[in-house]
């Protein structure tokens, strides 16, 4: 037995004898300069000898992945990243070799600089970042922005701080040399962390913090706006009487101010006068011209006399395509200008309330903007820029919402659409329950704008009667409008400009059928129209949009004014 064991053990060791053993490539030496600048981004530059004893299909080598500017032997790397790191591919220069060889990288590293748990300024500097082959000898040179404060400490994947039983480095004034004492195994990571200065560093931004003095100051808007509202402006629930028929001394124009205490609207003022037979209107291609028919007397309140003697003081014909028409669309729609008598005595500012709630923006915008401006160039004037941008916008969407009772449901919509972009950068900058606690606000806020407002026993009973005729308007008695409608064919015209003004036309319309009607009798057009009452809402809306024509290009070049200086004023032509 023993004889035969002592056969077996020499065959083995035949055996290990005739297959040698295989070698394992290396990087033989790994050798860094790294120069640190003051903004904290660091230039890095690596040779690495590599010892291969056999080709390599996927040779890489591995770098932080965060590196920028990466090149090879001075010409431009071809790069892929992966998890934290960037991979270097050596394939194409050196998978197809073995034996020694050597190569340089150079690249840029940003953002190494920055605060710690503890609130303090430390230097993070990546030496390794796990090649794949075992590394016989390393050594690195780190050059600092200024003199060296504290001791560096050092990690590695494996041994943790253990690392520095196996370095050895010297510090002198601004610079850093080490290297290792014994081979660092295969896929090794080394990272340098220093204790720094904002003098060695005065480029780097300390990252804004936001604490909870923020939402506190949003509540303290939010309660005070509330508080302000429930004192000066509270108005009893908006309750809808039961009308078929506009109120009297109102037109069309002056829906949302008895509503909603809104300027009026020259365009639907202008219908309402032509429908009650006051004026004419010409509807020529996209040009509407405005002809009046009688004056107009007692039987109408003292606002619309005084606006209708204006619109006729040039002449019995205006083009609303004229400055003139333009600039009295502008000065009617004034804040202010209408509604007065609608409101008690005492009264609050609904001017103070909307700017309450719009410091809800203002917060919202800044708590947006430090997440995602923390650490940046010119962090506090980017949160600036959030927070202004957060206001104005919170100072339009206020007033918006009350345009879905409107002919203009689009703004309503807009309002919608801007609380929904808030929402969405909130969540994007991990700031979600705030932001949307304070978008809530906005628009609950944006309720109470539109129905608030210390009303007289008129002004209540007004609003009434409008949300009344609104509602009957857009349900309808479908078989009553009808049969209305049989017997007499202008009744569909006479309510029309109140059911445009009030955003219900096309409900009004479907309500009235599909039976075709004669032409509009305050409307003379070239041709004769035999339209479907739907035919005659898109019509009508259609010549609104018209008469408000030039009024929206005078709009709209005020804007690009504003960006005239940015761009410069064109150069003319040399003839």
């Amino acid at each position: 037995m023993k004889g035969f064991m002592r056969i077996m053990l020499g065959a083995v060791l035949i055996l290990f004898l005739a297959f040698p053993a295989a070698a394992v490539s290396s990087a033989s030496q790994v050798e860094s300069f790294l120069t640190v600048a003051a903004d904290g981004s660091c230039q890095v530059t690596t040779t690495v000898t590599l010892h291969l004893e056999q080709t390599q299909e996927d040779l890489v080598f591995p770098i932080p992945a965060g590196a920028a500017n990466v090149t090879l032997n001075g010409s431009r790397a071809k790069t892929t990243s992966g998890g934290d790191r960037l991979y270097v591919d050596l394939s194409k220069a050196y998978g197809g070799v073995t034996g020694d060889v050597a190569f340089t990288l150079n690249y840029t590293m940003y953002g190494l600089v920055a605060e710690n748990s503890e609130g303090a300024l430390e230097l993070r500097l990546p030496l390794m970042s796990g090649f794949s082959f075992p590394v016989d000898a390393m050594s690195f040179s780190i050059t600092l922005p200024g003199e060296i404060p504290d001791r560096p400490a050092f990690a590695s994947g494996y041994y943790q701080s253990s690392i520095e039983k196996y370095l050895t480095y010297t510090q002198e004034g601004a610079m850093i040399q080490g290297s290792t004492t014994q081979s660092l195994k295969d896929h090794e990571t080394l990272v340098m962390t220093l204790a720094v200065s904002d003098q060695m560093f005065p480029q780097v931004t300390r990252p804004v913090e936001r604490t909870s003095l923020d939402e506190l100051a949003m509540g303290a808007c939010a309660a005070l706006a509330l508080i302000y509202w429930v004192i000066f402006l509270r108005c009893p629930i908006p309750w809808k009487k039961h009308s078929t028929c506009p109120p009297q001394g109102y037109s069309a124009g002056q829906a949302g101010t008895v509503l909603f205490l809104k300027p009026c609207d020259l365009t639907m003022m202008v219908l309402s006068w032509a429908q009650l037979g006051y004026l004419h209107l010409r509807y020529s291609l996209d040009r509407v011209m405005v002809t009046k028919q009688m004056d107009m007397g007692n039987e109408r309140s003292g606002f619309e006399r005084k606006w209708f003697r204006k619109l006729f003081s040039k002449g019995n014909t205006v083009s609303t395509a004229s400055n003139f028409y333009v600039q009295l669309a502008q000065a009617v729609e004034a804040p202010g200008i209408s509604g007065g008598e609608l409101l008690k005595g005492r009264r609050g500012s609904l001017r103070i309330f909307r700017a309450l709630l719009a410091l809800l923006g203002v917060g919202a915008g800044v708590n947006i903007g430090i997440p995602l401006a923390s650490g940046g160039v010119l962090q506090w004037v980017w949160v600036a820029v959030f927070g202004l941008a957060g206001g104005i916008a919170a100072w339009k969407m206020i007033p918006w919402l009350s345009h879905f009772f409107l002919r203009t449901p689009g703004q309503g919509w807009l309002c919608l659409v801007a609380g929904g972009v808030f929402v969405v950068l909130g969540v994007f900058s991990g700031e979600a329950p705030s932001v949307s606690l304070g978008v809530l606000g906005i628009l609950l806020g944006g309720v109470l704008y539109a129905w608030g407002g210390r009303r007289t026993e008129a002004g209540l009973l007004l609003r009434e009667e409008i949300l009344g005729l609104r509602s009957y308007l857009r349900k309808g008695e479908v078989r009553g409008t009808a049969s209305d409608l049989r017997q007499d064919p202008d009744c569909f015209f006479n309510l029309l400009p109140w059911a445009l003004a009030l955003g219900v036309d096309k409900a009004f319309a479907r309500n009235m059928g599909g039976r075709k009607l004669p032409d509009c009798p305050y409307v003379i057009m070239d041709k004769s129209l035999s339209y479907s009452p739907d035919q005659w809402c898109r019509f009508f809306r259609q010549l609104a949009k018209d008469m408000e024509q030039r009024k929206a290009q005078q709009s709209r070049g005020r804007i690009l004014q504003l960006f005239t200086p940015l761009t410069g004023k064109p150069k003319k032509r040399r003839r």
